[in-house]
C-alpha cells in the first residue's frame, strides 16, 4: 500500500511536467532503492502518448506487486525513459453519461495497455477493416494502437448475408457430389470425413477479385481466373453447419471433369 500511495503522488508530479513539456509517456519506470543495496525495478508502457495520472497508475497495479521492498527503501525514483509529443487533452467522462468517441476509443486502448502487460504486446491486436469484399480479405490483425477504423467497416456491412461464427484461414479443398448447375452438394469429403447434406441455402454470389491468388494459394493462368464464388450454408446429418463456396462456374473439361473446385471456408453456429 506505501509503494501504491507513492507511485500515484510520483505519477501526479510527472505528469504535471510531461504536459508542461508538451510530451506523454510511452513507457514509465519504478527503481526501489532498498536499505541492503538492492535495486528492485518494473516498467510499464502505452500504445499511445500518455500523461493521465489515474489511467498510468491502473497499468502501473498490474506492476506493483513485483516489487520487492526488502527490509525496506531508501530511495524511489519513477521515470519516463520514452516519451512522444502529445499537444491534446485526454477526455473524461462527461456529466450527461453518454460516452464520446474520443473517450470509447481511448477505454479500447487502456483495455488494451492493460493486456499488454499480461500478455505481452505482440499479442494483443486489432482488427482492421481492408478493402476487400473476400471473406478471408476484409479484415487483418494490426497494432492495438492502430487509430480506429474509418467507414471501411460500414461498406462492408452493405453485404447482407449470414456469415459464418468461424472462418477458415485459408478456404480448404473438398471433394463433393453436386447436381448442376446451381445446386449445393449432396455430399462432401473434408479431411477424410463424409458428409451428407440434409439441408442448405444459396448460393449467395460474390465476384472473384481477378489479381490476387486463387483459394488455394496458386497463381491463376492467364484468362482462366473464374469470375465468381458461389457460397452455400449447408447442414449435414450429424447437424454441423458449414459454409461452402463453388470456384468459379460449372463447366467441364475434355477429359469429362468439372472444371469447378469446391472449397470449406468456414462454420455456421
Amino acid at each position: 500500500e506505501d509503494i501504491a500511495a507513492a507511485t500515484s503522488r510520483l505519477l501526479a508530479a510527472l505528469c504535471g511536467q510531461l504536459e508542461q513539456a508538451g510530451v506523454g509517456a510511452r513507457a514509465l519506470e519504478i527503481a526501489l532503492y532498498r536499505v541492503d543495496g538492492a535495486v528492485d525495478r518494473t516498467s510499464i508502457g502505452t500504445s499511445r502518448p500518455n500523461r493521465d495520472n489515474p489511467r498510468l497508475m491502473k497499468l502501473f497495479e498490474e506492476r506493483l506487486g513485483e516489487l520487492d521492498p526488502g527490509f525496506g527503501v531508501e530511495l524511489m525514483i519513477l521515470a519516463a525513459p520514452e516519451v512522444e509529443a502529445f499537444s491534446g487533452t485526454q477526455d473524461t467522462l462527461p456529466e450527461s453519461g453518454v460516452l464520446p468517441a474520443s473517450l470509447a476509443e481511448d477505454g479500447t486502448i487502456d483495455l488494451a495497455d492493460r493486456l499488454a502487460l499480461r500478455l505481452g504486446a505482440d499479442n494483443v491486436v486489432r482488427l482492421l477493416p481492408r478493402d476487400s469484399h473476400l471473406p478471408e480479405r476484409v479484415q487483418a490483425a494490426g497494432p492495438a494502437a492502430a487509430p480506429a477504423a474509418d467507414n471501411s467497416w460500414q461498406r462492408l456491412a452493405a453485404f447482407k448475408g449470414p456469415r459464418p461464427t468461424r472462418l477458415l484461414q485459408r478456404p480448404e479443398p473438398i471433394n463433393v457430389m453436386a447436381p448442376v448447375p446451381d445446386d449445393p452438394p449432396r455430399h462432401f469429403q473434408w479431411r477424410q470425413h463424409t458428409h451428407r447434406i440434409v439441408r442448405a441455402e444459396g448460393p449467395e454470389r460474390l465476384a472473384d477479385e481477378w489479381w490476387r491468388l486463387r483459394p488455394d494459394g496458386s497463381r491463376p493462368p492467364a484468362n482462366t481466373t473464374p469470375p465468381y464464388r458461389d457460397y452455400y450454408r449447408v447442414e449435414d446429418d450429424d447437424g454441423g453447419r458449414f459454409w461452402l463456396f463453388r470456384d468459379g462456374p460449372y463447366a467441364l473439361a475434355a477429359n469429362g471433369q468439372p472444371t469447378a473446385r469446391w472449397f470449406l471456408h468456414g462454420f455456421c453456429a
